[in-house]
């Protein structure tokens, strides 16, 4: 990507700044300081702040067309996994009920707003201005991702092609994971479904104001898991699962983050 703005990096110092990035994201809360590290550390290779913002931006617009082209595969593997007339368990009406979460906080965002500002706490710490200005931001970085991704399609299309790709192939490693621990189990289960509990989670787990989602996200998987493995399994799968997802990043990302500081300062 940086190749196609006329600014190119070597491959190990790009590599180094996108696990410096995934440490960022995995140690802070709502994953905040993941974007500020990969901007500084572009910017220290010589791509300009607003340079540095369009990758970004592009990069996590091609993730999320990637994801958006997807997405219906699992939702109708679910739907087959979990017939409605089945929906009359307690364990299946959780399972579902987890991955639409998202639904309602979307559907009764002003109201939970109105709430919060009525809180001495919320008040204190302006939030409410925080909010509007992280949604603003991201309204513009959508934009500001689109016209990237427009100006690089026109001049690079297949080196665009290449990043869909690779991310493609970085979702299929990310999202296999949990399918795998539990294979390993000797539980045979269809990933499909996992994919849409997987991408439910990581969203919890960003509008937590804490690291890794402050536990919310082996709660919730606890309570979703049952639906498809063993109970007994349960424990063992999310250690793993997390292992690899979440603990890895912040020891090995946090190594290369530190020596990619170091070499940078």
């Amino acid at each position: 990507m940086s190749r196609c703005i006329g600014h190119p990096i070597s491959y190990p110092r790009a590599w180094s700044i996108a696990v410096s990035f995934e440490f960022g994201v995995m140690a802070s809360p709502g994953g905040v300081d993941g974007a500020a590290i990969r901007l500084g550390f572009l910017k220290k290779s010589g791509i300009s702040y607003v340079h540095g913002a369009s990758l970004l931006a592009a990069d996590v617009f091609i993730d999320m067309l990637f994801f958006i082209s997807i997405i219906p595969f699992p939702i109708a593997s679910l739907l087959k996994y979990i017939p409605l007339d089945s929906l009359s368990g307690n364990l299946s009406i959780q399972w579902l009920a987890l991955l639409l979460i998202p639904v309602p906080l979307y559907a009764w965002r002003k109201r939970i707003f109105q709430s919060l500002e009525k809180q001495q706490t919320y008040r204190k710490h302006r939030m409410g201005g925080r909010l509007r200005l992280a949604r603003r931001n991201l309204t513009h970085g959508f934009r500001q991702g689109q016209n990237a991704v427009t100006l690089i399609f026109k001049n690079h299309r297949g080196l665009l092609a290449i990043n869909f790709v690779l991310a493609a192939l970085q979702f299929t490693a990310r999202y296999s994971i949990l399918p795998l621990a539990i294979y390993l189990l000797g539980t045979s289960v269809n990933p499909l479904p996992l994919i849409v509990m997987q991408g439910a989670l990581f969203m919890i787990s960003m509008l937590v104001v804490a690291p890794g989602g402050g536990g919310s996200v082996e709660v919730l998987a606890a309570l979703a898991l049952p639906r498809l493995i063993p109970l007994n399994h349960v424990g063992v799968v999310i250690l793993l699962w997390r292992i690899f997802t979440y603990h890895f990043y912040l020891l090995f990302g946090g190594i290369i983050f530190t020596r990619t500081l170091k070499k940078l300062i």
